[in-house]
């Protein structure tokens, strides 16, 4: 849509501002549920594994969600500072259509699913205790909407997803994310985590606004020259660590760190969002680079204060 839009339009600067708009808002929007980016889900596991509890759809929003909402208007104007949308010709963009059956109800099926998510904990126990189900958990919930998706009618004689379409997904990203969380496991399981967490007790003298400052620009920085999943991947297990022996709640350094890592907005390897926009050949590296600094830095700002308060 954004390659048909730049098509259309003669505004010079309006590819950097639409291009990184979506790269970065793929990046901070998939922060606030915990099935929105891989960083999320591999501090949902270690918590689980580290803890013995594990944490809600909804308490994951409590926090996530806010960040979001702050840091998303603030990108938009930190993009948008330099585009004149008077220069050039109007665009029209094609009309759309109406709806299909197959899309309304692939709709349906995310909606059904989405909101199975958020209330399987919560209110009152959510639907899993008022079932019996207490075992239930989000992938569970995920793949009964992902076998939905091949048994539901397309209303055309087909499926909405069939199995050809299923083998073009890229496989090996999740194999990769699935290793990741082995590794973590191992990190635990042998103690390394532990020994690793040890070297980061200094951070503890640290008043907590400027221990946790201090995490998530490390973090954010860090993610740039690899991905988000490896670096959290990397550092969850050796936080948890960190935070038992310091004492703290796992939560106070974990959940910063796993909204820092998808605030890497520099460079192309950082994201999957990242590596896609730059693929399109419409932005520059040094470009990237220019506009993603302050937003690290901003980035790890917000994620700092509202953590402060709310964790």
């Amino acid at each position: 849509i954004a390659l048909a839009i730049l098509e259309k339009s003669d505004n010079p600067k309006l590819p950097l501002a639409l291009m990184l708009g979506i790269a970065y808002a793929a990046n901070v929007g998939g922060m606030g549920t915990p099935v929105g980016t891989p960083p999320n889900l591999v501090f949902m596991q270690i918590y689980t594994d580290f803890t013995g509890k594990s944490m809600g759809f909804v308490q994951w929003m409590m926090v996530a969600v806010p960040v979001v909402i702050i840091f998303l208007p603030f990108i938009a104007w930190w993009l948008t500072r330099r585009v004149n949308l008077q220069q050039g010709k109007p665009l029209e963009l094609p009309s759309v259509g109406e709806w299909r059956p197959a899309e309304k109800r692939v709709l349906i099926v995310f909606a059904c699913t989405a909101l199975a998510w958020i209330t399987r904990g919560e209110p009152f126990g959510g639907w899993s205790e008022l079932l019996g189900l207490q075992q239930a958990n989000d992938a569970g919930v995920a793949l009964v909407g992902a076998i939905s998706l091949f048994v539901v009618s397309d209303g055309k004689g087909g499926r909405l997803l069939e199995w050809d379409q299923a083998s073009k997904i890229p496989w090996g990203i999740l194999l990769l994310f699935a290793g990741g969380i082995c590794i973590a496991k191992a990190f635990a399981v042998s103690g390394l985590s532990v020994v690793l967490g040890g070297v980061l007790d200094g951070l503890a003298v640290l008043p907590v606004f400027i221990m946790l400052l201090v995490l998530t620009l490390a973090v954010s920085f860090m993610t740039e020259s690899t991905s988000n999943t490896a670096t959290t991947v990397l550092l969850m297990p050796i936080l948890a660590a960190a935070a038992l022996a310091a004492k703290l709640d796992p939560q106070m350094l974990m959940i910063p760190a796993a909204l820092s890592a998808s605030c890497a907005f520099m460079l192309p390897v950082a994201t999957a969002p990242n590596a896609i926009i730059f693929g399109s050949g419409k932005v520059q590296s040094i470009d990237m680079f220019r506009t993603g600094f302050l937003l690290n830095i901003v980035g790890a700002l917000i994620i700092t204060m509202v953590c402060y308060w709310l964790l």
